[in-house]
């Protein structure tokens, strides 16, 4: 593999992966990696990795710190600071400690910051447990409102993908009647 030393970080060495270079396969590193090229596999850092804006990963990226001005077509993983730069492109999830976009970067998938995966992991089987007993299950859409002490609910639309309840009807006016001795309303 490539190395140059940084100027910044004493007997930091840096692993490139330069533009019209093609690596297959999983990568593994405890120093920062630069991918200006293509990497068709997953790459794993102690330190950084950056995705330039020549370079294209096919694979899942995960390290302290990501860079992506290039575009990375897999899961992103940060555990300190997901930096999208102008151009740059996930075209899939990102978890991170920190994120930072810059305009015209984007993320085509789920984020989610650290802290969080857990609750989210644990609303996604709350789900898949409801499905298997037969039970409510928890969505995006909201569902009719609880039935009125009543015991009666209303009617809820029968539209495709609406399902908020139908309005009640308005109320009748009540009926005027003239009093036959004074000849006035009521």
């Amino acid at each position: 593999m490539l190395g140059r030393k940084n100027k910044g970080r004493k007997g930091q060495t840096t692993t490139i992966i330069a533009n019209g270079t093609r690596i297959e396969g999983r990568m593994v590193a405890d120093k920062e990696v630069l991918v200006e090229g293509y990497v068709e596999g997953s790459i794993q850092s102690d330190s950084s990795v950056t995705v330039g804006p020549a370079g294209l990963v096919r694979g899942d990226v995960r390290a302290t710190d990501v860079t992506v001005g290039g575009r990375v077509e897999g899961t992103v993983s940060a555990a300190g600071s997901l930096h999208m730069l102008e151009g740059g492109c996930v075209a899939g999830d990102a978890v991170y400690g920190v994120l930072e976009v810059d305009r015209g970067g984007e993320i085509l998938g789920r984020t989610t910051k650290l802290g969080q995966e857990a609750f989210a992991e644990e609303v996604r089987t709350e789900e898949l447990s409801a499905l298997d007993t037969g039970s409510a299950v928890l969505s995006e859409r909201p569902g009719p409102p609880p039935a009125p002490e009543g015991g009666r609910r209303q009617k809820t639309s029968t539209q495709p993908g609406i399902s908020r309840p139908t309005p009640p009807p308005p109320p009748i006016p009540p009926v005027l009647q003239a009093d036959p001795e004074t000849g006035t309303d009521d």
